[in-house]
């Protein structure tokens, strides 16, 4: 066996704090399991409340969390993590070996993220507090698969009745004080592993209005730290306000603006793949036709310089090779939430819209009524603002193969056989090709690729290495002596 990570020494020294967030990524609903989590604002509160074996640092980086060390063996059908001594559930309770296993062998069912049992054979525990995991074979993203919040450490009694709950003691940084629809208070988790910071007592989450009310409120009051997606920051004069009174630094987490098409109506046939090249190739064609040299120019589903995106020569010749339907398109309805309208990309669409020949009907709902509406399919096209981070191979793929989206144009079994070649020259040509199958199908229309922001005080530190690839991590910040 190999050693491939072992944990320092930390120091047990705490100095209490209380900070301000203003947050724009807001959970869904309370009491989510992580292994059914649907949107980043539950990715990013789920961080605060519950740990993994080993957590991202920054892109294709782990480090020790609740394992302290991990091994494999030579032909990486063996892996061992062992538990840190002493691990304790947020009510001083002993967190035992047993049930760090229970609460990760939910995950071979399949969570949001992963499907573990397309390469893992079993996960075991022992005596000694080690979790094994023996490999049917190793994929080159299983540490940072171990990482994803999907196989957070879960206290029993959270899923035990079927019902989830959070009223059950926790195993991350922060307990919930209370949780109100606009305010979240969390407390820090005494028992928490991580003594390595000054840890902070009390975060109180504010719920980001995601308009430019949020400009004034940042503005007028004193917050020690923010997430906000680039699109609400719509000019470059509010971004200098903001760095005059804030530390600015962009995160390494895409999001990707995209279109939609309606699964039912794609499956009735008023939308066949003849309508939807067409809109695809028109839509896409006017949207960037005076920003041909732009960064956030799309080339193709995935982030530039990802595993299998595709350079702006090869998106192209896809994209131009796609046969135009003379489509006779009288109205477009088009889906959209209200906190979306004012975003600059969603007017720039409206625009480009516009200036086509058919008339568009704009159904702007509530956020609340969103995904009701979605899941109807009583429109054409839908704006959608997905979560697509490089360090998840197949994030703009496997949005095919779930409930909310059209058939699949990429099958589970294609991404199992992607994801399980060795070759790593042969992988992402095979990822590419999975790419240029997603465009010819045109089951959606990516628009923008955004990187979020995240701003602190001028007393607050923080780890940028550690904190920026899976959100603002509440317990990676410091205060500045």
């Amino acid at each position: 066996m190999c050693t491939i990570f072992q944990t320092q020494i930390f120091s047990s020294e705490q100095e209490e704090k209380n900070i301000k967030i203003l947050e724009n990524f807001w959970p869904s609903h309370s009491d989510i399991d992580p292994i059914i989590l649907k949107t980043a604002g539950d990715w990013n509160f789920l961080q605060l409340i519950y740990s993994t074996l080993v957590e991202m640092g920054s892109s294709n980086t782990v480090r020790p969390a609740m394992a302290e060390k991990l091994e494999q063996n030579i032909d990486g059908t063996k892996w061992v993590f062992y538990l840190r001594k002493n691990l304790k559930w947020s009510d001083g309770t002993k967190i035992e070996s047993h049930q760090v296993m229970e609460s990760i062998q939910r995950a071979l069912q399949g969570t949001t993220h992963t499907q573990l049992s397309n390469y893992v054979e079993s996960i075991e525990t022992n005596k000694e507090h080690q979790i094994i995991f023996k490999m049917k074979k190793t994929p080159d993203n299983f540490l940072n698969t171990i990482a994803f919040i999907d196989l957070a450490i879960v206290h029993p009694e959270s899923y035990k009745n079927k019902t989830f709950t959070w009223k059950t003691p926790l195993s991350g940084a922060f307990t919930i004080q209370s949780l109100e629809k606009q305010k979240i208070v969390l407390i820090e988790n005494p028992y928490f592993w991580d003594t390595s910071t000054n840890r902070i007592k009390t975060a109180t989450l504010i719920k980001s209005n995601v308009s430019s009310k949020d400009m004034e409120l940042l503005l007028k009051e004193d917050f020690d730290a923010v997430q906000l997606s680039p699109g609400f920051i719509s000019i470059q004069e509010d971004l200098l306000k903001l760095q005059k009174k804030y530390t600015l630094f962009s995160g390494n987490t895409d999001f990707l603006f995209c279109l939609t098409f309606s699964r039912k109506r794609i499956k009735d046939k008023t939308l066949d793949l003849s309508i939807r090249r067409f809109l695809y190739f028109m839509i896409y064609q006017e949207f960037w036709r005076e920003q041909k040299n732009s960064s956030f120019r799309a080339t193709g589903l995935r982030p530039p310089g990802s595993m299998g995106a595709l350079s702006q020569q090869e998106f192209d010749k896809v994209f131009l090779n796609l046969k135009q339907a003379k489509a006779k398109i009288k109205k477009i309805d088009l889906l959209m939430s209200k906190k979306f309208r004012n975003r600059s990309v969603v007017v720039k669409l409206i625009k480009t819209l516009s200036g086509l020949d058919f008339k568009i009907n704009e159904i702007t709902v509530p956020s609340e009524k969103y995904t009701a509406i979605e899941n109807s399919g009583e429109y054409d096209i839908a704006v959608n603002f997905l979560g697509a981070s490089e360090s998840d191979p197949d994030t703009a793929w496997r949005i095919y193969n779930g409930s909310y989206f059209p058939d699949s144009a990429i099958t589970q079994e294609d991404l199992n056989k992607a994801q399980l070649e060795s070759n790593k020259e042969i992988r992402l040509n095979m990822y590419k090709n999975l790419e240029i199958r997603s465009i010819e199908q045109a089951f959606f229309i990516p628009l923008k690729n955004e990187v979020t922001y995240i701003l602190t005080s001028k007393k607050v530190k923080l780890d940028t290495f550690l904190a920026t690839d899976w959100g603002l991590q509440l317990h990676k910040l410091k205060y500045n002596k």
